[in-house]
């Protein structure tokens, strides 16, 4: 995989060009997911990755970084 580190973070080398405000919105890891994988495996996928990360259920998951951890 192609990636770059960020700190104690690993980001994928597209991240920054998908979501260059570092949000993950929802329909833009159902259209990467949904062109590889069959379409109810994207759904469930996509469902548990926001059940999961979406702390605030506003339909993103947000990857900013911060000086303060």
């Amino acid at each position: 995989m192609n990636t770059q580190t960020l700190g104690k973070l690993i980001i994928p080398r597209g991240f920054q060009f998908d979501c260059p405000r570092g949000v993950l919105e929802r329909a833009t890891l159902e259209g990467t997911y949904g062109s590889f994988l069959p379409e109810e495996n994207s759904k469930i996928f996509v469902d548990q990755m926001f059940r999961v990360f979406d702390k605030d259920g506003d339909g993103s998951i947000d990857f900013k970084v911060s000086d303060d951890h």
